[in-house]
C-alpha cells in the first residue's frame, strides 16, 4: 500500500502480488485484518478477476505464440535442410557435369592420339625400311667391291694384282674408321638414318609426342574430378 500511495507500483501490480500470495498458504495469525481491509478497499475482488482473465488469456496467447514460434524455427530448420540437400545436390550435378564434359575431352584426345599413333607407325615402319634398305645397299657395295676385285686378280693374275689389291683394300677398313673419328656430316651413319630428318617423320613424332601428354594431363584432371564427387 504504502509503494502504491508513493506511485512505485499500479493496480495491475497490486494484483499480480495478491494472486501471487493466493497461491501460497499462510498461517492466520500472520493475516492482519487491517493490511487486508486497505487491499480490499483499493482493489476489489472483480477487479482481481479481472486481472486474473486478462493474466490467463495473455499468458495463454503467449504460449499459442511460443508455439507457433517453435514451429516456425522446425520449419525453418526443415526448409534449411532442404535447401542445403539441394544445393549439396546442385553442386554434385554441376561436378558431374565438368567431369563428363572432361571425360568427353579425355575420349577425343584419346582418339586424337590413336591417328597419331597410327601415323607415327606408317613413318616408323617407313624408317626401318629404309634403314633396311640402306643397310643392305652399303653391305651390297662392300660384297661387289670385293668382287670385282677378285675377279680382277683372276683375269688378270695375281703377280699384276699384288700391289693393287694391298691399295684397294686400304679403303674400306679405314674409312670406317676415319667416319667414327671426325664425325662428318655426310657420313654413312648420318646418310642410313637419314629419314629422321624428314619432315613427315619429325611431325609424326612430334604430334605423337604432344598428344601422349596432353593425355596423360587429361586423364589426371579426370581422375581428380572423380575423387572429388566421390568425397
Amino acid at each position: 500500500m504504502e509503494q502504491f500511495k508513493k506511485g512505485n507500483i499500479d493496480k495491475d501490480e497490486i494484483a499480480s502480488l495478491i494472486l501471487g500470495m493466493r497461491r501460497h498458504s499462510s498461517k492466520p495469525e500472520s493475516i492482519i485484518k487491517e493490511g487486508v481491509d486497505d487491499a480490499l478497499a483499493l482493489i476489489c475482488e472483480k477487479d482481481i478477476n479481472k486481472f486474473k482473465e486478462d493474466f490467463e488469456l495473455s499468458h495463454y496467447a503467449h504460449e499459442e505464440l511460443k508455439k507457433e514460434h517453435e514451429n516456425t524455427l522446425k520449419q525453418l530448420a526443415s526448409v534449411k535442410e532442404d535447401v542445403e540437400y539441394w544445393k549439396s545436390q546442385t553442386e554434385i550435378q554441376q561436378k558431374k557435369g565438368i567431369l563428363y564434359s572432361e571425360q568427353a575431352k579425355l575420349e577425343n584426345l584419346k582418339e586424337w592420339l590413336t591417328n597419331y599413333t597410327n601415323n607415327y607407325n606408317t613413318e616408323n615402319t617407313r624408317l626401318k625400311k629404309s634403314i633396311k634398305r640402306k643397310t643392305i645397299f652399303t653391305i651390297a657395295l662392300y660384297v661387289i667391291y670385293y668382287i670385282v676385285i677378285v675377279i680382277c686378280i683372276i683375269h688378270l693374275g695375281w703377280n699384276l694384282m699384288e700391289p693393287i689389291t694391298y691399295v684397294l683394300s686400304i679403303p674400306p677398313i679405314i674409312i670406317p674408321f676415319i667416319i667414327k673419328m671426325i664425325k662428318p656430316d655426310l657420313s654413312l651413319k648420318v646418310w642410313i638414318h637419314s629419314y629422321k630428318n624428314k619432315e613427315t617423320y619429325s611431325s609424326a613424332k612430334r604430334m605423337l609426342e604432344t598428344y601422349q601428354e596432353k593425355v596423360t594431363q587429361q586423364e589426371a584432371l579426370v581422375n581428380k574430378l572423380t575423387l572429388e564427387l566421390t568425397k
